[in-house]
């Protein structure tokens, strides 16, 4: 429909947009190993604060509140320096 009001126009249209998802494509095959990589270090944390949060009474009673603390705070550091790694590259 386009070609029939202005060829022109739907030339530059088409070739932008053929770039764009060329460039897409290739942004995306790129990421996809950070991506993975931050997937599981974001999977790792969750699963621990799900252990921590369903064993909190454990640890209220044992007094090991400082240690749940500390255990965690490790593994958040370990999925935040995931997270720079897939920002800075």
């Amino acid at each position: 429909m386009l070609f029939g009001e202005s060829g022109d126009l739907a030339l530059v249209l088409s070739l932008w947009l053929g770039l764009y998802i060329y460039v897409s494509y290739w942004l995306a095959r790129r990421c996809r190993v950070y991506a993975q990589d931050f997937a599981a270090a974001r999977a790792l944390v969750t699963g621990k604060v799900v252990d921590s949060v369903a064993n909190v009474m454990n640890a209220k009673m044992f007094a090991c509140r400082q240690y749940e603390e500390d255990y965690l705070t490790d593994y958040l550091i370990h999925e935040v320096d995931h997270a720079l790694t897939v920002c800075s590259d």
